[in-house]
């Protein structure tokens, strides 16, 4: 049984997928998921680097055995108020997959409340393509993702139409957007968690 925050914490990120993701197109891929209910979000809690790389490995076992299961969005809200502890939590998971055989089978995009990118400021609009209410690490299927490129006529140009569109969509906007994300009360919609 999820708790209370659990619960909030998978709204608010299924929430952000339905209502920013899918309908401003930042992932032309993510549309057929959500239609699909093939995305899993699973809240993770871990007090050691132990115990998240046990609940990683579980959780990349788990997509390997579930080919219904297209892809996980791990949610990790003990992680929302420090970018750089989840840089170093991302590093670390990159490290695992390596580890455990994972590379070429599975990849990491990385989502966060505060993310900035390496060559911007903290005013950039385009900071929004990687903002989740929650601090996210997303496990993705290469074959998936590689077919979906292939599908897709200009997939090269994906990351720099994003920045296009939410520059000039604004900050204001972004941010208003956002917080709206971010403070809407959710149902508790436990599909696909367990």
């Amino acid at each position: 049984m999820l708790s209370s925050s659990d619960s909030q914490a998978i709204a608010k990120t299924r929430h952000w997928v339905e209502t920013f993701i899918v309908p401003l197109n930042i992932c032309p891929f993510a549309r057929r998921e959500v239609e699909r209910a093939s995305i899993r979000y699973q809240p993770l809690a871990f007090s050691s680097d132990n115990e998240f790389y046990d609940a990683l490995l579980a959780e990349l076992n788990l997509l390997q055995d579930d080919s219904e299961l297209e892809t996980t969005l791990l949610i990790l809200p003990q992680l929302d108020d420090s970018f750089d502890a989840f840089l170093n939590t991302a590093g670390y998971a990159e490290q695992i997959i390596a580890l455990e055989g994972f590379t070429g089978t599975y990849q990491i995009a990385h989502f966060h409340p505060e993310y900035i990118f390496a060559d911007s400021d903290q005013s950039d609009a385009a900071n929004y393509t990687n903002r989740a209410p929650h601090a996210c690490l997303h496990l993705l299927r290469e074959a998936s993702l590689e077919r979906a490129i292939r599908a897709h006529k200009q997939a090269e140009q994906i990351p720099a139409d994003n920045i296009k569109k939410l520059r000039q969509l604004g900050l204001d906007r972004m941010q208003q957007q956002f917080r709206a994300l971010c403070d809407a009360p959710q149902k508790h919609r436990e599909e696909n968690t367990d």
